[in-house]
């Protein structure tokens, strides 16, 4: 057990601050290594990030970096509605051999919000762009999961000589629309609460058995406190609920034209029991890259 309070309220009067949640110290180190313990990970040594904002040109996208600055870069992108923290464990576990680079996405996290709702593809590739050029990084690995693979592959495909490999975690231009709509259902639940435990109750879903003081300080990394005293999530609601996940899918398929100049490494990973990749849809991914592998992971929860 650790102690854990919400994150603060942030300072309305300063919106160009940095509010960053309260998982920093001695209960981010202690959570991370609960979560290792139960997923039987063996980590080099429990440190926490650097954290950045970084200017990108329209907007500033927030950043938690572990490792050797010298080493080899590698950028992880997380999938919508969650955040760089998604990637701690990995980026741990990874630290001795690579500098990991765990990003927030535009309108996610601690990231700005992209101006006019402007989430386009096309236009995070300008924004990443600024990324790797204010962090002075010129190739990088990088590895998408959902969302952030579709992000990263767009860049990849826009940007192949920037690109020393690319690792996709259930996501690809053919996914399953039945997995979509899933995701639309669920983006249609989000809204405000009134208090912190109103959203605790709401991601218990009346499955008890959950780790209720894990669950807390995994919910506090993703949500932040109106001024009015309300609760929502950190990423931008009104955009997902009004576009929807397949919006990105659509754009990204009209890229796949360049597939053939992307000539580094493309893995993709089939998650068990994924409803958003299927194994076919990652076999035809794979088979659009000269350089194309893929294959089925299972999880541990």
């Amino acid at each position: 057990m650790f102690p854990f309070q919400p994150p603060p309220l942030p300072d309305p009067q300063d919106p160009s601050a940095a509010h960053f949640a309260d998982t920093s110290g001695d209960n981010l180190i202690t959570y991370l290594q609960q979560l290792a313990r139960d997923k039987d990970l063996a980590i080099p040594a429990f440190v926490l990030p650097r954290e950045h904002l970084v200017p990108c040109g329209r907007l500033r996208m927030h950043a938690l970096e572990y490792g050797d600055a010298t080493a080899t870069p590698v950028v992880l992108a997380h999938p919508g509605r969650l955040n760089a923290h998604s990637w701690d464990l990995v980026c741990l576990a990874l630290q001795d051999r690579y500098r990991c680079i765990a990003i927030d996405a535009p309108g996610h996290g601690d990231s700005d919000r992209a101006p006019g709702m402007d989430y386009r593809l096309a236009t995070y590739i300008d924004d990443f762009d600024g990324f790797l050029a204010a962090m002075k990084l010129e190739r990088v690995l990088l590895v998408g999961c959902s969302q952030g693979g579709l992000q990263l592959l767009a860049y990849a495909l826009h940007r192949p000589e920037r690109v020393l490999g690319i690792a996709l975690l259930d996501t690809g231009p053919d996914i399953d629309p039945r997995g979509v709509e899933r995701q639309g259902r669920e983006l249609a639940e989000f809204r405000t609460f009134s208090s912190f435990d109103e959203i605790v109750a709401a991601a218990l879903h009346g499955r008890t058995s959950r780790n209720l003081d894990k669950l807390r300080f995994s919910l506090s990394q993703n949500v932040r406190q109106l001024p009015d005293g309300r609760w929502t999530w950190k990423f931008d609601i009104d955009y997902r609920k009004t576009k929807g996940p397949g919006t990105l899918v659509v754009e990204l398929r009209a890229m796949m034209e360049r597939a053939p100049a992307l000539t580094c490494p493309v893995r993709v990973l089939h998650g068990v029991g994924s409803d958003v990749l299927l194994a076919d849809g990652a076999q035809r991914t794979a088979a659009a890259f000269a350089n194309g592998t893929w294959a089925t992971e299972i999880g541990r929860a």
